[in-house]
Parts: structure tokens; C-alpha cells; sequence
């Protein structure tokens, strides 16, 4: 799974033990693997190499996600497109890694749970988001939501945010062009929610208070059934996982409540690069952006400066000194 970090599958083994176990040596690799020791020297070799881990002395620990991610980012000096190409590829392994790496390492028979049926995973999560006293931290990588779902968990989050539950939510640029996420997003950031949107996430996921994850057991059908984490050693990679995007994501007031008369950080990023003669094709590529969200920043772009087409954007937009 990380082989495209450049990874063997004896080194991702590597990884997911130091994962489960604080510190090892190379011996106590060699040993609980059955691998030779000149096998085991390779991959830990080219885990250290990329910053997927750290050694003290003979000791070895996992890194966490965000340092790795870094790591990961600045290993290389290429040129940009191709940089951040490889750049997105690793962080989607190394995400998808850790997500499968929880669910394999829960322990159901303990502490974990595995809930299957509709009606009893909103039970379940309903339950956590009351049962939450002091975060709760959301990835909702949907491009659309059904009114019915919102008006269903609108009075969870009203109930979470009127305790001073702090809560976080990332989102799909893409779900800004969708109405009903659009009025999700806009009455959760003005009753309190902290809400930012990305480019892409690699799963749906909850975590209340740092302490407890929610995942889906199947990525391509969310309501077959969830995975309730309660595993020390997965959560500290989940709440990495999540913090990670949530550094990188944009905060959604900057992009959506910007004064009527400025530009929000990703009108400013469309319209320099309309002003340079790229189509909108072009801009979806350079920002991971859909047809529909070009289309409605543009419109708005062009409201803000009281243009009727194109062409007279550009050229208001040069008067105002926005390009």
C-alpha cells in the first residue's frame, strides 16, 4: 500500500510494527518478523530515509503523520508540478495506510466496535456526539448532501455547540457548488463550528474527544457498516491524520463570508490566473477544483466588480488593482 512512497512490502511491515510498539531494536525486528537481518537493515534504511522514522541510539519509533508528511514533502527540490504530483500521491498512501492500519489493529472482542445497519450507526453516533465533552473532529468528504441528512444531524450539532463542544469540520471544495453542503457549512460556522474545506480527504471519519474514532469498514459504502476505535495506538495516528489536513485545508469564512467588495483568497487565485489567459480547464487542473466551482467563482468575482462578461472583469479588475 505504500508502494508509492517507494516502499518494499518488508519495510510497510516495519512501519506497522513500530506503529504498534513504542520503541524496537533491528533484533527485536529480526526476531518478530522472521526476516534476515540484512532484510530488516534495508527497510528500516529506507524508512529513515524518507522520515517515516526516527532512531535514537539503536532505538526505533514510528514517526507521526504530520512529520512524515513533511518530511515527505521536502525530501525533494523538483519542479513544481511534478513535486506536488508525487507529493499528492504520497500523502494519499500514507493516509490510506493509516486509516487500514487502525481497522486491522482494532481488537473488537475488547474495546472496539463493529456496528452494521443504518439505524443503529446514527444511534451510535448520536450517542457519541452527546456523550462528547470537549471536541469532536469531522471529515466529510461528500461533493453533496441530502437535505434529509442535515436537518437529521442538525439538532446533534446545535445540542454539541450550545455546550461548548469545539468542533471541526473539513469539507470538499467541491461541496461548496452544492446548496444544501453550502448552507450546512455557512449555519455551522455561525453557530460556532470551525469549518475549512481541501482539495480531497481519504475517508469519512469522527473523533470525539481525541479518545474515540468512527470510521466506515467499507470506504465505498459508508452505512454497510462502522468501526468504533477506542485503540491509544490508532487514535494518536487518527488525530494526526486529521490535524494534518486541517493545517493544510482553507478556513471556509475566508472563502465564502469575504467582504463584498474584496476577494476571497481563491477568487484572488482564479481571476490571476484568468488574467494570465488561462481557460477554465486549466485552472481546474492547477487548483483541483471542479467545472461548477470555477464557474460559480467566476460569477462571483465578476458581481463583485459589477461586470457584465469576461472581458469587462478583466479590465475592471485591472482598475481596482486586483491583477
Amino acid at each position: 500500500m505504500l508502494e508509492e512512497l517507494g516502499l518494499s512490502p518488508t519495510a510497510e511491515l516495519i512501519y506497522q510494527m513500530l506503529l504498534k510498539n513504542a520503541e524496537l531494536q533491528e533484533a527485536d525486528l529480526v526476531k518478530i518478523l522472521s526476516l534476515p537481518k540484512d532484510v530488516i537493515s534495508q527497510g528500516v534504511a529506507s524508512l529513515a530515509n524518507i522520515g517515516l522514522i526516527t532512531e535514537t541510539g539503536s532505538r526505533l519509533s514510528a514517526a507521526s503523520y504530520d512529520s512524515a508528511l513533511r518530511s515527505l514533502r521536502n525530501r525533494n527540490k523538483m519542479k513544481v508540478a511534478e513535486t506536488e504530483r508525487l507529493a499528492d500521491l504520497a500523502e494519499d498512501a500514507l493516509a490510506t495506510f493509516l486509516i487500514e492500519y487502525a481497522d486491522k489493529s482494532a481488537e473488537p472482542d475488547k474495546t472496539d466496535e463493529r456496528i452494521y445497519g443504518v439505524e443503529n450507526i446514527r444511534d451510535r453516533i448520536a450517542q457519541l456526539s452527546k456523550d462528547a465533552e470537549s471536541t469532536v473532529d469531522t471529515f466529510v468528504p461528500a461533493r453533496t448532501q441530502r437535505k434529509s441528512d442535515v436537518l437529521a444531524s442538525r439538532e446533534l450539532d446545535r445540542e454539541s455547540l450550545s455546550r461548548g463542544v469545539f468542533s471541526r469540520g473539513i469539507f470538499l471544495n467541491d461541496a461548496l457548488a452544492d446548496p444544501t453542503a453550502l448552507s450546512n457549512m455557512k449555519w455551522l460556522n455561525e453557530h460556532g463550528a470551525r469549518i475549512r474545506t481541501t482539495t480531497r480527504l481519504p475517508t469519512r471519519m469522527l473523533i470525539a474527544d481525541k479518545k474515540i474514532a468512527v470510521l466506515p469498514i467499507k470506504q465505498s459504502n459508508a452505512m454497510y457498516g462502522v468501526l468504533v476505535i477506542k485503540n491509544n495506538g490508532s487514535l494518536a495516528a487518527l488525530n494526526a491524520l486529521f490535524d494534518a489536513y486541517w493545517e493544510n485545508a482553507v478556513p471556509f469564512h475566508s472563502q465564502i463570508e469575504a467582504d463584498s467588495h474584496e476577494l476571497s483568497s481563491r477568487e484572488q487565485q482564479v481571476l490571476n490566473l484568468l488574467a494570465l489567459g488561462n481557460p477554465d480547464s486549466a485552472i481546474e487542473r492547477e487548483l483541483h477544483l471542479s467545472e461548477s466551482v470555477i464557474r460559480r467563482t467566476v460569477k462571483s468575482i465578476m458581481t463583485k466588480l459589477g461586470a457584465q462578461t469576461r472581458f469587462e472583469c478583466g479590465v475592471l479588475a485591472a482598475k481596482e488593482g486586483w491583477v
